[in-house]
């Protein structure tokens, strides 16, 4: 009876004293982003970079950068050409060997946002120049992820990655709507035919259950899209939403209601999908402006 009693009377503070090692753990855990920017800038190397930005989501990239970084970096690095020259980690070209990151500390740190600042050496084409950086981190997944990267401590706000980023994806999406050739998705067919049959599903759905329905249609197809894991289901569907985002803009603008539906919630998903099965975001980009078109008349 007595071993009961103390039991019952133990047992409530030992749940709670493993509580609080477990939440001490993870403060602890978030308590500096350093060792994170330790194993972040250790692939400063040859190949290095590669296998922390070479591909859509790699084990590594998962690790280390955040979500919204990956989404840009792998946007960015899905259209045509060399959109970012020089190191991602010192934001220099022409860098001849491995940089130098000197008198690291965390200046900002709220547990779920901290800031890291370095100096760094950078040695171009045998010559060393020093630059003050500052690495941003965000706290995902119980660990530090890198989020931001500013070049240049005190200069332009442009000297970041993700403005170097966005950047290239506004230079490409000018240049791509300039001089527009025909593009394919990953199984060949036509993007125009493929904005043809999603203007002509999205106008059939409304006219047969006006928003509602077709709100309802496009949440359907996502998901079924995405279950799929097939790059036809997810272009055919891609366009299918930018059809039903058209007609619901111009609704709203001729009748004067809100939109009902969210560009950002319903896109994202299936570009993110379309990307991971091999597809490329300028064939995303060109199906979206070719189905806006279409979607007018």
């Amino acid at each position: 009876m007595m071993t009961r009693l103390l039991c019952a009377l133990l047992l409530p503070g030992m749940v709670v004293t493993s509580g609080l090692a477990i939440a001490g753990g993870r403060r602890d855990a978030a308590s500096s982003p350093e060792a994170a920017f330790r194993e972040l800038v250790s692939y400063d190397r040859p190949n290095g970079e590669r296998e922390l930005f070479g591909s859509w989501r790699s084990p590594t990239m998962a690790r280390l950068v955040s979500a919204d970084l990956s989404r840009t970096w792998t946007r960015a690095g899905s259209t045509q050409g060399n959109f970012f020259d020089g190191s991602v980690l010192s934001g220099r070209q022409s860098v001849s060997g491995a940089s130098r990151f000197d008198a690291v500390r965390t200046i900002r740190n709220d547990g779920r946002r901290s800031v890291v600042e370095t100096l760094v050496t950078v040695h171009i084409d045998g010559r060393s120049e020093q630059q003050r950086q500052r690495f941003t981190f965000v706290f995902e997944d119980d660990r530090w992820k890198l989020d931001e990267i500013d070049y240049a401590v005190g200069t332009k706000p442009s000297r970041s990655l993700h403005a170097h980023l966005l950047a290239w994806m506004n230079a490409f999406m000018m240049d791509h709507l300039r001089s527009r050739a025909p593009a394919k998705n990953g199984v060949g067919d036509d993007v125009q035919v493929i904005a043809d049959r999603a203007v002509d599903r999205a106008k059939a759905v409304y006219g047969e259950w006006d928003m509602n329905g077709l709100h309802a249609e496009v949440q359907r197809c996502g998901k079924a899209a995405q279950a799929t894991r097939a790059r036809a289901e997810i272009s055919s569907c891609l366009g299918f939403t930018w059809a039903a985002l058209r007609i619901d803009t111009l609704g709203s603008s001729a009748f004067g209601m809100p939109m009902q539906l969210k560009a950002r919630d319903l896109i994202e998903p299936l570009e993110n999908a379309y990307m991971h099965l091999g597809g490329r975001y300028q064939d995303a980009y060109d199906l979206s402006q070719t189905v806006t078109r279409q979607a007018i008349r």
